[in-house]
């Protein structure tokens, strides 16, 4: 789809624009002279000052010089920025000037005789009255393609300087500056003349992001933007092109292609041929590798290479040269002909194979171009290790694919790999890159594909990659593969000696199974295959099933309420871990350590475990890993509770990071959280798209979704949406988890009653079925945790909080609603407790949100405590940002404020009464009026005067804050 080219603020140089903001606020201005590669951002940041200026009142004076060839015309900019200026003042001072105005056609006599040194002083004494007028910008742009003259004349007015108030700025492009270029020493001459020097440096990574965002009209994929933004290398021109490419389904548009080429073509041949060669290589190349592929005479490739450098084709490295742009490379690439490229991907591929250096992945690349399918598969596996070795999951798992592509088109390669060991480290780089479900899916193709005449024994190998792939996923696959693999692989029997590698596979297989016993609360099972796992891992000194034994065995012990032995095991585990660098095992241990925490009420404890969690994940090159992403999603959720919103929004920043779908998922759904908390709806609209995703395969995304949904639909008055995000979460984590007495059923339940109550003014609101509807959760609530009596088993104090806040939010419909059921005194009691629950917990917001309601209960009661309950809870409201908790305390009206008595508070007339309940009816003053036998007029006053009395600044709040305060 073709998309027209749209303008957007200008991206970054903000200190750039300052700076020269405040020199065209001095009144001794230093010259500028701006520097930078060709479409890094010169004109349009000098189009944002000469804007600055016009807005000023500063005269913009502007010339540009023009590539001619040998054709330079003299003086150009400066016959541009005269004869093109329309301003009287300027035509003024030309006409004061002779030579001036001859040269730009205004004065008698031709242009051949203006003296050089009159038009000089000329040109210097016109702009220097121009400034005593006011101040001026003189803007000379493109001076790499300046003549001699021009030249000339900018280094007589930077060193003779202006008395008056003239800025004279300069640009030029610094990657035209060959060594032999003119402009080269005058550069170094007039930087010796004190002038402020700005180098324009590529744009950040993130500035290229959001041009990109604000260039294309539609969302793109972040796969896209990623790699128009590592194409870009931060030159907004390039990025410019590319988005337009990207929008006309081209990988290079051809006028970006054409113009990269353009210095190409000035090299003579054996130049072109060296960086042709050196193109095939990739942005970078070895001086010795190039020699090696071209086998030019040494001479005739020094003189290439030369050629080449001095155009800035190439930049010298430590050991070789590199593209100063990748997309440089990129086209000259392109630009070759099918067999040229194949030929010299030959070459490259018989130099690497001799040299024991090479880098795998680069004799890989070249094999797969040149077709060599069994030095690109063994160079491949070589990459992948290399890549895992070092921290780059992504490239391994790059490599992995390319192999595995190979291996399905050359079938005769096949016997020669060991797939289910080649899959087992594939499967290993998709999880540490965060691509569990693929992981998944690669591992059930290879056990689909095993040939039939495959051992049990290799079978349960393949198996054993299967499960550890699947307990990251939240279904029964892992427990029904386990049992499949531990079937092909019973005990020994009567002494019988089993082969190292099936001994391995059934403890690896213990351990995970473990594992899976224990998420199904089968604590027993657990323990026997704990037991087996660690005592064979111990026999044949296999560190990583040990740790992994051992990380279950710490999970069981704290299930089983051994807190204090859980936390012991963890720590031992995350040394030995670090010893043995097994960074998976230490993972896992830090991330239960967290939970552990967490779990025990300590929150600040758990954001410390589960932030040192994901930066080791960072550290180690695996953000995305399980338990590393896991830990950086819940030390976000940890800073939400405890009130470090900031923070919590720092950690689950992912700008400048490419995470794959989930784990953008994952964390984006603690910025959803802040989004409920703030009341930011439209931040919200966009997060939930990506979030939807994840939620469908990934419980702890699907229930804080939930959470966030609840308040976010309520706080909007969509009651029906609300319930609607209830039931659904509700169905989907039922499903998902296989059970219906998940502790975050709590949560939501007391979030749900919570906007029903906070809804009981609304004019639709059916009383009896509020009731109703209230009593019914809580009593499905207690039904559901009646009934798995082992379900309490390992609850912690934020369970316990909000157990007794749904019992708070159920007394509080059922004061509001219920017609004298509840007294406020009962109700002030319930939420007193749910209070300190939630102090103790650590968790401000929604101990702040509990005081709220206390405090509603506590006006009801005629409690003098109510305003400083109201107040702490403002207080919070206010520093994080809640605007849905500071809309509830304003309905609590004066108290925040003006702190009237309770008395004063309530003081509505009998009249005002029965007109507030009616309101909260939902008649209009009509009704009201025919039903009370007074004038609409009439009414009409009582409803000002009971709005005003109330702090309400509705009739739905009205009848809001009167049901709080007991009035109804």
């Amino acid at each position: 789809m073709n998309h027209p080219r749209r303008t957007v603020p200008m991206v970054g140089r903000r200190a750039e624009l300052e700076r020269l903001h405040d020199t065209l606020r001095s009144d001794r201005p230093t010259p500028l002279l701006i520097g930078g590669d060709a479409g890094v951002g010169k004109t349009r940041l000098v189009a944002e000052i000469r804007a600055l200026a016009e807005q000023e009142g500063c005269l913009v004076l502007s010339g540009h010089c023009i590539d001619f060839g040998d054709a330079a015309v003299p003086y150009l900019p400066f016959v541009e920025m005269f004869g093109r200026a329309p301003e009287p003042t300027v035509a003024e001072a030309i006409g004061r000037h002779p030579a001036l105005a001859r040269l730009v056609g205004r004065g008698s006599g031709s242009t051949d005789q203006v003296s050089r040194d009159a038009l000089l002083d000329d040109l210097h004494a016109a702009l220097t009255e121009l400034g005593e007028g006011g101040p001026v910008l003189v803007v000379v742009e493109d001076v790499h393609w300046a003549d001699r003259s021009t030249r000339d004349v900018l280094t007589v007015l930077f060193t003779r300087g202006f008395s008056s108030r003239v800025v004279l700025l300069v640009t030029y492009r610094s990657d035209d500056l060959h060594r032999r270029h003119p402009l080269r020493p005058t550069l170094a001459h007039w930087s010796r003349l004190g002038l402020e020097r700005i180098t324009l440096e590529p744009l950040t990574d993130a500035e290229i992001t959001s041009l990109v965002h604000g260039l294309h009209p539609d969302p793109m994929q972040d796969g896209a933007v990623r790699r128009i933004v590592e194409r870009a290398e931060g030159n907004a021109f390039f990025a410019e092109e590319l988005v337009g490419a990207q929008c006309q389904g081209q990988r290079m548009p051809e006028n970006l292609a054409e113009l990269l080429l353009v210095r190409l073509d000035t090299l003579d041949d054996v130049s072109r041929a060296v960086v042709r060669a050196a193109a095939v290589a990739g942005r970078t190349v070895e001086h010795d590798v190039l020699d090696e592929v071209l086998d030019l005479e040494g001479e005739a490739f020094d003189r290439a290479l030369r050629s080449a450098v001095d155009l800035q084709l190439l930049v010298p490295t430590t050991t070789g040269y590199q593209f100063r742009h990748a997309l440089v490379a990129e086209s000259i690439y392109d630009d070759l002909l099918p067999g040229e490229r194949g030929r010299l991907h030959q070459r490259y591929v018989a130099v690497l194979h001799a040299r024991p250096d090479a880098v795998p992945a680069d004799l890989a690349r070249h094999a797969r171009a040149a077709g060599d399918t069994a030095t690109a598969v063994t160079a491949g596996l070589k990459a992948a290790t290399l890549a895992m070795k070092v921290g780059g999951p992504e490239e391994a798992v790059a490599q992995y694919e390319q192999v595995a592509g190979r291996l399905a088109t050359d079938p005769l390669l096949a016997p020669a790999v060991d797939r289910i060991a080649v899959t087992g480290a594939w499967v290993e780089a998709l999880m540490a890159a965060g691509h569990t479900g693929r992981a998944v899916t690669v591992a059930r193709a290879m056990i689909d594909e095993l040939p039939a005449d495959t051992t049990p024994a290799d079978r349960a190998a393949g198996l054993a990659v299967l499960v550890r792939a699947a307990l990251m996923e939240e279904s029964s696959l892992a427990q029904n593969t386990l049992q499949e693999a531990l079937a092909l692989l019973p005990e020994p029997v009567d002494g019988q000696i089993q082969p190292i590698p099936v001994v391995r596979a059934r403890a690896r297989l213990l351990a995970a199974s473990a594992r899976v016993a224990l998420m199904n609360g089968r604590y027993e099972r657990a323990a026997e295959d704990v037991q087996q796992a660690t005592s064979l891992a111990q026999q044949h000194g296999w560190s990583m099933i040990a740790q992994d034994a051992a990380t279950t065995a710490a999970r069981l012990a704290e299930f089983t309420g051994d807190g204090a032995a859980a936390a012991a095991r963890l720590d031992e585990v995350i040394r030995r871990a670090v010893e043995d660098d097994d960074i998976v095992a230490e993972l896992r241990a830090r991330h239960y350590l967290g939970g552990l925490h967490l779990n025990a009420g300590h929150r600040e404890q758990a954001l410390l475990a589960y932030r040192e969690g994901a930066d080791r994940a960072r550290a180690k090159g695996r953000p995305w890993a399980p338990f590393g992403m896991d830990a950086r999603v819940l030390a976000g959720i940890a800073a939400v509770g405890l009130g470090e919103w900031e923070l919590a929004a720092e950690i689950v920043d992912v700008s400048g990071d490419d995470p794959p779908e989930l784990s953008r998922a994952a964390l984006a759904v603690v910025s959803l959280l802040l989004a409920a908390g703030r009341g930011d709806r439209p931040g919200a609209e966009r997060l939930i798209p990506v979030i939807d995703r994840g939620a469908a395969v990934d419980g702890m995304i699907a229930v804080n979704q939930a959470f966030a949904l609840i308040d976010l639909h309520g706080d909007a008055d969509d009651l029906p949406a609300a319930r609607a995000a209830f039931d659904n979460s509700n169905t989907i984590l039922t499903t998902m988890w296989a059970t219906d007495h998940f502790q975050a059923r709590i949560r939501l339940t007391a979030l749900l009653l919570g906007q029903i109550g906070t809804h009981s003014g609304a004019a639709s609101t059916d009383r009896t079925a509020a009731v109703d509807e209230s009593q019914q959760l809580a009593t499905t609530l207690v039904d559901v945790f009646g009934e798995v009596p082992a379900a309490k088993l390992h609850w912690g104090p934020e369970s316990d909080a909000w157990w007794a806040r749904v019992e708070a939010e159920r007394l509080r419909v059922l004061w509001l609603f219920g017609d004298g059921a509840v007294s406020a005194a009962d109700l002030s009691s319930a939420w007193e407790q749910v209070v300190e629950l939630f102090d103790a917990l650590g968790d401000r917001f929604e101990a702040a949100r509990s005081r709220a309601r206390w405090a509603a209960a506590l006006v009801a009661a005629g409690d003098q405590r109510a305003p400083e309950v109201a107040a702490a809870a403002a207080a919070v409201a206010n520093e994080l940002g809640a605007r849905p908790l500071s809309a509830e305390l304003e309905r609590l009206g004066p108290l925040i404020g003006h702190r009237r008595r309770p008395a004063e508070v309530t003081a509505l007339t009998a009249r005002e009464l029965q007109i507030v309940r009616l309101v909260a009816d939902g008649r209009s003053n009509g009704e009201i009026g025919r039903q009370l036998f007074i004038s609409t007029k009439t009414v009409s006053v009582h409803v000002s005067n009971l709005l005003a009395k109330l702090g309400a600044r509705g009739r739905t709040e009205a009848a809001a804050t009167a049901r709080e305060r007991g009035l109804l």
